[in-house]
């Protein structure tokens, strides 16, 4: 079963358009010339999909794998690098980066939208009492 629209919705927003290992590749193309922008993710698996995939053999029930939580957003490079490499990238290790880059990204566009409300706010504030 593939992942849902609902479910790829989610793991792209909390994952800013970074890959989530920590290589900090962007994962966009534009080539400044054209508007047309190519996507460079993956969506990856942190337990397979199936039991014979890359950390497969895990208590994970099937229906349970394509669900946000077991989903990580790799460059292409990165999402080889975990699937060739199983053993240097446990269930545990890859969850823990998934949850530090979306704690990040989290943390990133609050501060963010804080100083863009600031912003807006005093801005409103010199027009009320400029004239």
């Amino acid at each position: 079963m593939p992942v849902s629209d609902k479910e790829a919705r989610i793991l792209f927003q909390k994952s800013g358009n970074r890959c989530a290992l920590g290589c900090g590749k962007s994962l966009t193309y534009s080539d400044g010339a054209s508007e047309t922008e190519i996507s460079l993710s993956d969506i990856a698996h942190i337990i397979a999909e199936s039991m014979d995939g890359p950390r497969g053999n895990h208590y994970m029930a099937l229906a349970d794998r394509n669900k946000d939580t077991n989903l990580i957003l790799l460059c292409k490079e990165c999402h080889r690098k975990i699937d060739n490499q199983p053993a240097t990238y446990p269930v545990e290790r890859l969850r823990r980066f998934k949850e530090d880059h979306e704690r990040l990204i989290d943390r990133a566009t609050g501060r963010a939208m804080a100083a863009t409300v600031d912003v807006a706010g005093r801005m409103e504030q010199a027009r009320l009492y400029s004239t």
